[in-house]
């Protein structure tokens, strides 16, 4: 028993199903960040230094494990994960000799190279931080954001970043009044962030943010619960609420509830496949077609990851994806004419001063196995909900 447990550990296979309990929100003064039986799931940035809300990283379960495993092979090229990970508080504690001797801050990379759990340390700050502050870039399914990334890059290296605007997971749309919110050319902007339920089987919190007008006033308010579910599911229900005019959505592929993968489980890097619920396969069969969900999959370190997205049924028309083999994965409702290269009409949607508009998604993220069933599974459960 105990050797079975080892070789499918060692596969990467059992850390898809490994048990998952309690899911706790901690609150930083930028930032929530969300564990999983005290492993980051993911971090909600507030910040008003961004031009958008986002949740950056995502993980897998089992990176913990993973991670353990990584610390004794030295992480290679800069950019690929080996045993680096992301600082997910906004100032984690460094310790040494049970005394704290420094800060790590927020959104840097370091390398470990010792795992003491829960204790992980980290040579560049001679120092020990907690796995609680931590997700190992070995089990992330977001990119590392970079805010001065190298120029000259090609394609194919594991640092080359295109589209600044691609942040984790994120929910903005192009073409609102005709200001370009995806692109971040429009700012959506932090209001209030209420923690519902701090912990248990899931957590949840609700977020308020303003989308500014071009004359920085108040043109949508959006209030959004975000649930976290054990299994590795996000659950949200957006409200767009008209303020002070008329709000118009044009017709656009740029939106609306995305994420952006790392590089290498993009589809033309090794990575994939990307199937849909009917069967179809490949980023170019799946791209713009109305699905309940699509599911994306590639390799990450030395672990195969899943990202599924989910529509949902009560949404008011079937959405449509804008799957990219460059990483991007968004679900959108506008665009009719956008995703299907002009054979549909253009949808336009109006709301006048007060009138909402309610939208639902989600995502769910897991250890790859090239069963489908999975993804429709973790469908199934999300809509059930």
């Amino acid at each position: 028993m105990r050797i079975g447990i080892l070789v499918c550990l060692l596969s990467g296979w059992c850390l898809s199903s490994l048990s998952a309990g309690e899911v706790t929100l901690v609150s930083d003064p930028q930032s929530v960040v969300v564990r999983i039986d005290g492993e980051v799931f993911t971090v909600l940035h507030t910040g008003t230094q961004w031009r958008k809300l986002f949740l950056n990283p995502v993980t897998a379960a089992g990176g913990l494990e993973q991670l353990a495993m990584d610390v004794t092979h030295p992480s290679g090229e800069p950019g690929l994960p080996g045993s680096r990970v992301l600082i997910c508080r906004d100032f984690a504690e460094v310790r040494l000799n049970d005394q704290p001797t420094g800060k790590l801050a927020q959104g840097q990379v370091v390398e470990v190279r010792e795992v003491k759990r829960p204790w992980l340390f980290v040579p560049e700050a001679n120092g020990w931080v907690h796995e609680g502050d931590v997700a190992p870039l070995g089990s992330t399914v977001t990119r590392v954001i970079q805010t001065a990334p190298q120029k000259g890059l090609d394609r194919q290296h594991p640092l080359y970043y295109d589209h600044p605007h691609h942040k984790g997971v994120w929910f903005s749309v192009d073409e609102v009044n005709e200001i370009k919110f995806w692109n971040e050319d429009g700012r959506i902007l932090p209001v209030s962030t209420k923690i519902d339920v701090e912990k248990g089987e899931f957590a949840q919190l609700t977020q308020v943010s303003h989308w500014l007008s071009k004359e920085d006033t108040p043109l949508l308010e959006e209030t959004t619960t975000m649930r976290f579910y054990a299994d590795r599911t996000m659950s949200f229900d957006f409200e767009l609420k008209a303020q002070g005019q008329a709000v118009h959505f044009g017709d656009t592929k740029e939106g609306l509830f995305a994420i952006r993968l790392p590089n290498s489980m993009r589809e033309f890097s090794q990575g994939g496949p990307v199937t849909n619920a009917e069967g179809l396969t490949t980023t170019a069969q799946c791209w713009g077609q109305p699905s309940p969900w699509v599911d994306y999959a590639g390799p990450v370190g030395q672990r195969r990851l899943a990202v599924t997205l989910f529509d949902h049924p009560q949404n008011f028309r079937k959405s449509r994806y804008h799957v990219r083999d460059y990483g991007l994965f968004s679900v959108s409702p506008f665009g009719e004419k956008a995703y299907s290269n002009g054979a549909q009409p253009e949808a336009i949607v109006n709301l006048e001063p007060g009138q909402s508009l309610k939208l639902k998604y989600g995502l769910n993220v897991r250890a790859d196995t090239g069963n489908n069933s999975e993804a429709k599974a973790a469908y199934e459960r999300y809509a059930g909900r």
